[in-house]
Formats: C-alpha cells, structure tokens, sequence
C-alpha cells in the first residue's frame, strides 16, 4: 500500500503551495486537508484546459440515441452515477460477443474501428457532452481494448478441458472471469476518457483521516496494506456508492499499477481476479464500513463546497483558510442537497419500480400466463392486478417511511467538517476488534429468530398473492420479485442517509427490520443472479441493441452524406 502513497507524493511534485498564506493561518489547517486543496486546484485547472480538436456527432441522431438510451435504461436500471460505466460495459458485451462466447462471425476485433465507435456511441447517447472528448482519446481507448483483447486472447478454455460436468463448471467460472474482465475494461474506459481526479483527491484525504482514527485489535491483526485496502472499500462504497467493478477498478491501481502500463499481458490475471475478489468479500469489510458511513455525509459536503468556491478561483485559497466562511458554504450546499433529496429518491423510486414493473410484465406476458393457462387453464384479472400492482405499492410505501435527517444534525456534520480542516482539532478514535468471542448460544438464538423473520415475511407475501387467486406456477417468481423490490428499497434508504450523521431510527424502523432484513439479503442474492440471467436484457442486447447501433451508424453516415453535398451549393 506504500505505492498509493509515493504516487500521491509524485502527484504533489509542482504544485504550487497555498498562496497568499501566513505560517499562522497555515497552520491552522490539517496537512492532509492542505494537501487535499492543491490535489483538488490541480484537478480544477486541468478539467477547464480547452478540448483540443474535439469529436462532435450530429445532433439529430443524437436526440434519437438519447430516447433508445431512456428506454434501455428503463429495461436495465442503474442509479445515476453508475449509468455511463454500465453502458460502456454493454457495449463491450456487444462489440466483444466473438471473443467471450467463441462466435466466428467476426474472426477479429479492429480496435481501431470499436474504439470510435464506442466514443461516438457515448456522445450520441448523451453520456459525454457533443465536443467534450478530444479526439486524441480515441487512440488511447484503442490502446486500452488491445491490452484486453490480448488478455482474453491468453485465457481461452481450450479443448483439452475436462469433459462432462467438470467441464460445465470450468466454462461457469470462464463466463465469470470474461464478465469480470469487462467490467475493469469498462472503468478503465471511463477513467480514460473523464479521469475523476476530484473524487480521488478527496478519497485520499477520507482514507488517511481514518487510518488515523481506526486501531485494530488486536494489534497486527491486519497489516498496514490490508488495513488500508479495506479503508479505501470502505470509504468508495460509503462515499460515493461506487459499485464492485469500480471498486475493483480502484484496487487494481493500488495493487497492480503496472496493469494500466506495458506490462499488463504479463500478469496472472485471472489470479488477480481471485484476490481483488477475496479483498472486497473480506470479514472484516462491514466493520471499517461502519466507520466510514459515519462521516460519509461531512466529506460529501465538503467537496460540494470546494466545487462552490471553487467558481471563483482567486477566493477558493482565501475561503478554505477562514474557516467561519468555508463552514457557512457547507451549511449552503447541505440545504441545497436537503432541499432536492426527498426529489431524488422518489426518481430512484420510480425508476427502480419501473425497471422491475417491465420485468414482471414481460415475465407475465411471455412465462406466467401461457404455463398458466396450459396448467390450470386460465390467468384471472385480479391475478394480473396483484402480479403487477403488489411490487410497486409496497416500493413507493417502504420509500415513504424514509425521514430525513434531524434539525441537529447539520450541526454535528459542521463539527465533523471542522475536525478534518483544522489542525488542532483532534479526530474521534475507533477501536475495530476483529476477534470476537461468540456467544454460541446467543449466536443460535438470534439466527433461529432471523430466519424465522424471513420465512414469516415471505409466506405473509405467498399468502398476498394466494389470496389474488395467483397461479402457483406464478407465486414463487412473484414472492421473489418482491424481495428484490425490498432490496431495492433499502438500498434507497441507505442513500436517504446521504446526509445523515446522528442516526434517527423510528419504532416502525425497529418493528420492520426483523423481517424486511432477511428479505433484503434474499433480495441481494436474486438481484446477482438476475444482473447474470437477464432474459429481458439480454433478448433486448441480442435482438435490438445491435440493429439499433447499425441503424444509428447509417443514420449519421446518411446525415453527413447530406451535409457534404450542402456544402457544394456554395
């Protein structure tokens, strides 16, 4: 983990130090926070450079690949800050088919050409701005999809593979590793093409704060390294709800920085695979969560208000050292985000609910009703009402039980936010004790009680749907839409907490949380395994996504075949 640290060192190298600043007022201010404003000015400065010979799309097609690009996501929903990697993943799975299912229409992947393509395909959907990328960009995602065509290229199942089931479970974890593959691609390619210098600029300074704040005990339980990739999960899934590609993404540059150099084809990849698995999926993963879901909220407004002072250059080294002024632009973009968070989780909401009403409709439509009528003969209207209708009601009242925070707790967040600025403020200490003794008894009882609350749960939703005059060959796949509407639903909650540093749990939250836990977990696990045999999703890639993009392709070749013969008018 020493490598996070030079690099960051070396990133330092030039800066130049806060301006205009009295040793006095300096210190007044936290090292690492210090070295978070120039990290930060670095990022600002080089995100305002002007885009030099930029890629520009026409803007007829765009409007019509920015509607495909809202219906898709209806189909497969991501949250927002997750959307863009998922669609260069999709395209991904598109352009490499060949390569991961073994098909031969296309012996080859012509990089040159899949790497314009897939810019295009961004801007046209409305994922990058028109004129934001530089066409210099393009050679470096080529450059990108060859280390990766050579990596799956040097991991291919051969022939000699052993027959039977063993052979089936080989070709399982080969998908898997091919899936995992492009989800690191897809990071990779948007690391590329929007570096996100900010966000890791204020990872770091929320990595360092707690690893001087957590103690494990007992002491050597973990090394320095594993401490501190364990923090950097922790704070990438509190602070910015960054998913397991892009988390794995992260520990990549950590671990393996020559990966994402000219060394990459020699590496064990799939070995890699294993570890970074292992890191994200360690025991201790919860407790080093737990602290940094703490104080997610005052480093979250931190950099809001950073992005705020930011407007005016000359005043943003100015503001950060008089602390009153800084603490009164946070307390501005904490009422601004408070103002809008009730907004946006009913977006989520809708968009969640939505994404899960098509899947039960198309279930309904092309599964449920005709084994229904082939087994019992018919599919009743109530039955339909309550197939469709039960999932989202139960969404949109688990959302409307979320409260927001306190009126107390922006003062306890500006505390916390002074605490990471000043020097002199002392940071709360964590002790994370890894070993526990388990009470065996106590362990079985609250087990027995946890599974009882699911199973109680699940049938009181079998009963709902039984009493709807629902086919049985319907009620399980229902009972399981459900628990992934109720995984769906805390984790909204989970982001209603956005903001929230003093806990305010209600009798409601208590009395629901024995049964709509174990849902959730139930939830979980479905909504993986949905993510992998998305029939809905995956008819709508083979059967739409590429025509569309053929489509697209003609349409914008079409427009400039008519544009270059206008010009000839003149």
């Amino acid at each position: 983990m020493a490598a996070i640290k030079k690099r960051y060192n070396t990133r330092m190298k030039g800066v130049i130090p806060l301006e205009n600043t009295s040793h006095n007022n300096r210190s007044k201010l936290s090292e690492a926070f210090v070295q978070y404003v120039a990290a930060y000015k670095k990022a600002s400065l080089a995100e305002e450079k002007p885009v030099a010979s930029p890629v520009y799309v026409d803007a007829i097609v765009s409007k019509v690949a920015k509607a495909y690009e809202a219906l898709r996501r209806i189909i497969d929903w991501k949250e927002e800050h997750l959307v863009r990697r998922s669609v260069i993943e999709r395209i991904l799975r598109r352009k490499f088919v060949n390569k991961i299912y073994g098909i031969s229409i296309s012996p080859t992947i012509d990089t040159a050409a899949t790497a314009e393509s897939l810019v295009h395909e961004l801007i046209l959907g409305g994922y990058f701005k028109n004129g934001s990328i530089p066409r210099a960009k393009i050679a470096t995602v080529q450059a990108v999809l060859e280390k990766y065509v050579a990596i799956l290229n040097s991991n291919r199942l051969g022939e000699e593979a052993a027959p039977g089931k063993e052979r089936r479970t080989q070709i399982k974890r080969q998908m898997s590793f091919y899936r995992w593959l492009l989800e690191l691609a897809s990071c990779e390619l948007e690391y590329v093409l929007v570096p996100s210098h900010k966000e890791y600029a204020l990872l770091e300074l929320m990595v360092t704060n707690l690893d001087r704040m957590i103690q494990v005990r007992p002491e050597g339980k973990l090394s320095t390294e594993a401490k501190r990739i364990q923090m950097l999960i922790a704070v990438r899934k509190a602070l910015f709800k960054c998913d397991y590609p892009t988390i794995t993404f992260d520990l990549m540059r950590v671990k393996y920085p020559d990966f994402f150099g000219l060394n990459a084809t020699n590496l064990d990849v799939r070995t890699i695979c294993e570890e970074l698995t292992a890191d994200l999926k360690s025991s201790s993963a919860s407790e080093f969560y737990a602290v940094a879901e703490k104080y997610d909220a005052a480093y979250l407004l931190l950099g809001d208000a950073m992005d705020r002072l930011w407007q005016d250059q000359h005043m943003l080294t100015e503001s950060v050292e008089v602390i009153p002024q800084l603490l009164a632009t946070v307390e501005e973009v904490y009422s601004e985000r408070l103002a809008t968070l009730r907004k946006r989780l009913y977006g989520i909401a809708v968009f969640s609910t939505l994404s899960i009403f098509v899947a039960g409709a198309a279930s309904l439509l092309l599964f449920e009703i005709p084994i229904a009528s082939l087994v019992r003969g018919y599919f009743s209207p109530w039955a339909i009402v309550a197939d469709l209708a039960i999932p989202t009601v139960l969404m949109f009242l688990l959302v409307s039980i979320i409260r927001l925070p306190s009126k107390d707790n922006l003062v306890a967040l500006k505390n916390a936010v002074s605490s990471v600025v000043l020097a002199s403020s002392a940071l709360e200490v964590y002790e994370l004790f890894l070993e526990k003794r388990a009470a065996k008894v106590q362990t079985f009882i609250f087990t027995v009680a946890y599974v009882a609350g699911g199973l109680v749960a699940l049938y009181f939703i079998y009963w709902i749907f039984k009493l709807a005059n629902v086919p049985w060959t319907s009620l399980y796949i229902n009972t399981a839409n459900v628990a992934m509407v109720v995984f769906a639903a805390m984790l909204i909650k989970q982001r209603a907490n956005e903001l929230t540093m003093l806990d305010r749990e209600n009798v409601l939250d208590v009395l629901i949380e024995p049964f709509s836990t174990p849902m959730a977990r139930l939830g979980l696990w479905l909504s993986t395994k949905w993510k992998e045999y998305n029939v809905i999703s995956i008819l709508f890639g083979a059967l739409v996504d590429y025509p569309f993009s053929v489509f697209m392709s003609f349409l914008e070749g079409w427009r400039s075949f008519i544009k270059e013969k206008k010009r000839g008018l003149h």
